[in-house]
């Protein structure tokens, strides 16, 4: 037997092991059971914005809308939901680790602009759980009147400004 007659043999052995391996990857995915698929990603942020009325007072035309004037010396309430970070959308697989935890954002600022101007009035952390909620109670800036809006990451409210 020749140098090349003996390799054959090993050189056969290598081609099956690796069309094994080839069939085994191809085939093991449909035969396998498969980690079911999750869906925990946080929606889309919204923002929603209430002026703080005193105990007593009544907001003029009943509750407050989009388009309300809202005043510029008084405090405001703005409210916000899905503010999470992380996402667990394929819930891993064989051999893989799991994706990061959902978690609330922390230092979130509430900015408005307007102008092209912009001013922070507010930071604040996200709640866990369902929503992921958060708020901030602030005022406008002293002279700011108008049109405006308030962003908090991905969200945005138009508001209004009264002088």
């Amino acid at each position: 037997m020749t140098g090349g007659e003996a390799a054959a043999p090993a050189r056969r052995r290598r081609l099956l092991a690796a069309a094994a391996a080839s069939v085994l990857c191809c085939v093991a995915p449909g035969v396998l059971p498969a980690t079911p698929a999750t869906a925990s990603c946080a929606g889309p942020q919204h923002l929603q914005v209430e002026p703080v009325l005193l105990p007593g007072a009544a907001f003029p035309g009943g509750a407050p809308t989009p388009s309300s004037v809202l005043a510029a010396a008084g405090e405001i309430e703005v409210s916000g939901v899905g503010f999470a970070e992380g996402c667990d959308d394929t819930g891993g697989g064989l051999g893989c680790e799991g994706p990061p935890p959902v978690v609330p954002m922390r230092g979130v600022d509430l900015v408005l602009e307007q102008d092209g101007a912009t001013w922070t009035l507010g930071t604040a952390d996200a709640a866990g759980g369902e929503g992921y909620a958060i708020g901030w109670r602030v005022r406008f800036p002293q002279g700011v009147a108008g049109p405006a809006v308030l962003r908090a990451r991905t969200a945005a409210a138009e508001v209004l400004i009264g002088g």
